[in-house]
């Protein structure tokens, strides 16, 4: 017997998802594709990053003898690092909505840390994670409003079969 039907209400006893989930859902995958647009936006202008932090590091060295080498790693480690931290963050994001659309209710907990973590994306104060972060503040506040959360109750409920209730 399908899932759906094993308690025996079949699936026309699916609770409609509510405008604030599908709305919700939508606004975090807008904030993983600007942040994706963001991380390449930001890869762009690597070499230069890199040029220009490599000059800094060997001006404010004022002749100290520095491993260029060992400086070079440095710097294009923590352009990695920020890549496959971009790469967690869409990846992460995307997953979640996927799973706050089945209506697992655990996923909005998870999306509320990553929300809070995103605010780091506004000290770097570019727009597109300014637009990024927004989206996730007002998709945040439409998954925890009293219809996304009888919504997932809901679901909670059509999910548990009756004799364990």
């Amino acid at each position: 017997m399908a899932d759906a039907d094993r308690d025996g209400r079949g699936l026309s006893a699916m609770t409609p998802r509510p405008w604030t989930i599908s709305t919700a859902v939508v606004l975090f995958l807008v904030a993983a594709a600007l942040r994706l647009v963001s991380a390449l936006l930001g890869l762009v202008g690597v070499q230069e990053a890199h040029d220009e932090a490599l000059r800094q590091v060997l001006e404010q060295a004022q002749g100290a003898r520095l491993n260029q080498p060992l400086v070079e790693t440095g710097l294009w480690t923590g352009v990695i690092v920020s890549v496959v931290g971009a790469l967690f963050f869409i990846v992460g994001f995307v997953v979640l909505a996927l799973q706050l659309r089945r209506g697992e209710a655990w996923a909005r907990w998870v999306l509320l840390a990553f929300t809070l973590l995103a605010f780091s994306w506004l000290l770097l104060a570019d727009i597109i994670a300014a637009l990024g972060f927004l989206a996730l503040v007002v998709a945040t506040i439409l998954i925890f409003l009293p219809v996304s959360r009888a919504w997932y109750q809901a679901e909670r409920e059509r999910r548990i079969p009756a004799s364990f209730r």
